[in-house]
């Protein structure tokens, strides 16, 4: 019996590798030699690879935020390292990164208050002032660790941070609710820690998931221009999303997987006044090399900006168009319902 209790503890640990060292969590790597390379020396040279391959691109005005994919390496990781390329050199203290929870049902939002994540790369702490504020701010958002057994949504962002990076706090947080007023919710009280000195808001999401290459390509194109230059109402956004799953076919399984993640993001950055939405990159699985062209995801990065400068869309939706978004969604909802 003895022995069969210490197998049990071994395999659990195997599986879910989170430790208890001196009060606080050791959180992963769960994906490390699946998602990216387990070997420091390689993922080293990967993330070299990655980030002098990425053009150069520059952005105006203060950087609020990013979106970036969160697949293999080998599939998302080009996508991925355009933003990264742009946060080389920069000195930001703590990161909020909100990711999707695949394996767990979340009411609102998880996050941690103690402990790393630990990587190939080394260890990240978590920022636990800021952590246990945000929880403190709503209702919603628990302290719960289980979502992130197993999880890679977060993980595979952190090296690329680390590469970045080098010295920096993080505060984790991963939702999968379809409920948009629970994402608004969320996405105030992050934009409350956001305003701290030298915090920056990533956002963990793929986009369409498994139509063909075209499809995905037309569908993503789509939602990505649902993110408008100016932060007016990111319900627009959600109901772009709805309307897109009702016409793009019976291969399209989501829009994006981490959609209540972003929609979160999307209301932070409206409490915070961002007024430019910067596309860096876009492909989909389907147009690699080493890609199913028949069974796609898609991949983006954006960025989030406020910039004194700039002018928003001078042409915003009208009346009979937000009414008519407002009556496809509702459609959708009730054919999803029937």
């Amino acid at each position: 019996m003895t022995r069969f209790i210490l197998r049990s503890i071994i395999i659990s640990t195997l599986i879910f590798p989170v430790e208890a060292v001196r009060g606080k969590e050791i959180i992963g790597p769960y994906v490390a030699n699946q998602f990216y390379p387990a070997d420091p020396k390689e993922l080293n040279s990967m993330l070299d690879s990655f980030l002098e391959k990425a053009p150069k691109k520059t952005y105006e005005g203060k950087l609020l935020g990013a979106m970036v994919p969160h697949a293999g390496y080998i599939y998302s990781g080009s996508t991925a390292a355009e933003v990264y390329k742009l946060l080389e050199g920069k000195t930001y203290k703590t990161v909020i990164l909100l990711g999707t929870g695949h394996h767990y049902g979340i009411k609102g939002a998880a996050t941690i208050t103690r402990g790393v994540f630990r990587t190939p790369l080394g260890d990240v702490p978590i920022n636990t002032d800021l952590a246990k504020h945000l929880i403190h701010l709503s209702p919603l958002i628990e302290n719960n660790l289980k979502p992130y057994k197993g999880e890679h949504s977060i993980e595979v962002q952190i090296p690329f941070l680390q590469k970045v990076l080098k010295k920096f706090t993080l505060v984790p947080l991963l939702l999968n609710t379809q409920y948009p007023d629970i994402s608004q919710a969320v996405g105030k009280a992050v934009s409350e820690i956001a305003k701290t000195p030298g915090v920056l808001i990533l956002v963990s999401t793929d986009l369409s998931h498994y139509p063909d290459k075209d499809t995905a390509n037309l569908v993503d194109s789509s939602s990505l221009k649902a993110l408008p230059p100016s932060i007016e109402d990111p319900l627009y956004f959600w109901l772009t999303n709805r309307i897109l799953l009702r016409r793009g076919g019976p291969k399209l399984g989501t829009t994006y997987c981490g959609e209540a993640a972003l929609l979160a993001a999307l209301f932070a950055f409206k409490e915070l006044e961002a007024n430019q939405t910067v596309l860096v990159s876009y492909t989909n699985s389907g147009m690699l090399e080493n890609g199913d062209p028949n069974k796609a995801v898609g991949y983006a990065a954006v960025l989030w900006t406020k910039n004194k400068s700039f002018i928003s869309d001078p042409h915003p939706l009208t009346f009979t168009q937000k009414q008519t978004l407002l009556k496809l969604a509702r459609q959708s909802i009730e054919d999803f319902l029937k």
